[in-house]
């Protein structure tokens, strides 16, 4: 897992995206202060895989 300050994200947006892509390795993007936990960016087959185990059944 690696880990981006928002402050410097509009910066490394895309790189991050591609690096994230690429490597399949989460990255939990942090507040200014560098302590606070604000969202995740993960790959598109672990969303798959989430979005999966999270959907309900259907009836």
């Amino acid at each position: 897992m690696t880990t981006e300050n928002v402050r410097d994200l509009r910066w490394t947006l895309e790189s991050v995206v591609r690096s994230v892509g690429r490597t399949g390795e989460e990255v939990v993007i942090l507040d200014k202060d560098g302590q606070t936990e604000l969202a995740v960016i993960i790959s598109m087959a672990d969303y798959e895989r989430w979005k999966i185990q999270t959907d309900p059944p259907a009836p």
